[in-house]
């Protein structure tokens, strides 16, 4: 971090993660400061690039069945630039593919998918692309299939309760529950059906996050009242949600763990049991009976080989486990993030809203 926050600083950045959509008014008053003061911190550590909102589409009623993750070990005979280059215009590119980042031996990606057949493709397609480069040694990318209607997303992209542990946020923010965008995520119930134009408006508010509604609703060529209506509907029945995505660098985070975690057929833990496994460094975790993904950020080393230790001791004394799964670790200052959060791209495929 170039230079520490002050406590209203942390506090603020804290609240608007925990609760991305209050107003500067609303925050202000859970927080015990004026309105003014919130305002301009606000403005300062987004101009700082301190954070940034994004929607996340919950698609699962509206015909998207599944999660998935793809991990790999590269044999490091390419350079990272020349790599990812290639994949970014190649595989990256695939509209199924929400975030993919990497480092020079490894990479790993998240993407929604219609149905297996769309992302099958993509893997054997990102295979192949390996393989002509040369770039795989020992194995194949590793995928994780989470289909919604047997899985559960414990949480996914909340930052809330990282920042409370790294900013030592104590005192003064007591009326937020960093908890709270745990609940409820991706529940598979009855089909979802959109007209046209809402398919529009909700493809623009998921591309474009922090315009206005009066300028989405320029772009899409309605009325700004109609644009909130959606927004407000759209939200109310569980079809998006807006979080708050913080700077992993200038928060001196050094440490990504991605986490797949294979349980023994025989005693997989229960959902209870699962539920204690989430920690306040985990920013994501998906579980499907017989395996998990987890991904986590730490501001040491240390304290993420604390962390692991502890998590894998608690899963091989239960006898969840046979043997210690390989984590894969990254350094955030040196990783490449090759897709950022890019939801639109699905949304418009799966919708065909445009």
């Amino acid at each position: 971090m170039d230079k520490p926050l002050s406590r209203n600083e942390k506090l603020i950045l804290y609240g608007i993660t925990a609760k991305p959509e209050l107003k500067d008014r609303e925050l202000a008053e859970c927080l015990g400061m004026s309105q003014s003061t919130v305002t301009t911190i606000r403005q300062r550590l987004h101009g700082l690039g301190m954070y940034r909102l994004i929607r996340v589409p919950m698609l699962q009623n509206m015909g998207c069945e599944m999660l998935t993750m793809t991990y790999t070990n590269f044999n490091p005979v390419v350079p990272l630039e020349e790599r990812v280059s290639k994949t970014g215009k190649i595989i990256e590119s695939a509209a199924e593919i929400v975030f993919s980042a990497g480092e020079l031996q490894k990479g790993f990606s998240i993407a929604f998918s219609k149905n297996y057949t769309q992302i099958g493709k993509i893997n054997e397609q990102r295979t192949k692309l390996f393989g002509d480069m040369a770039l795989l040694e020992k194995e194949y990318p590793n995928e994780v299939v989470m289909p919604f209607q047997i899985s559960t997303i414990y949480r996914f992209l909340n930052f809330a309760p990282l920042l409370k542990k790294v900013l030592d946020i104590k005192e003064g923010a007591e009326s937020f529950d960093p908890y709270e965008e745990d609940k409820e995520l991706f529940k598979v119930s009855e089909p979802v059906e959109l007209s046209d134009i809402e398919k529009s408006v909700y493809h623009a508010l998921i591309k474009y996050p922090e315009e206005s509604y009066k300028d989405v609703a320029a772009r899409v060529g309605v009325s700004r009242h109609t644009v909130g209506k959606m927004k407000r509907d759209f939200k109310e029945a569980g079809l998006m949600r807006t979080l708050a995505i913080p700077n992993f660098l200038k928060l001196d985070l050094g440490i990504l763990a991605f986490y797949p975690i294979k349980f023994a057929p025989t005693s997989p833990p229960t959902a209870e049991q699962l539920i204690a496994l989430k920690t306040d460094s985990m920013i994501f975790m998906t579980s499907r009976k017989f395996e998990t993904v987890m991904i986590g950020f730490y501001p040491t080393y240390h304290e993420y080989k604390g962390e692991k230790t502890r998590l894998f001791q608690v899963l091989k004394e239960g006898g969840h486990i046979k043997e210690i799964p390989f984590v894969r670790t990254f350094s955030v200052e040196s990783m490449v993030i090759i897709k950022d959060f890019s939801f639109a791209p699905i949304v418009k495929k799966i919708l065909q809203a445009g």
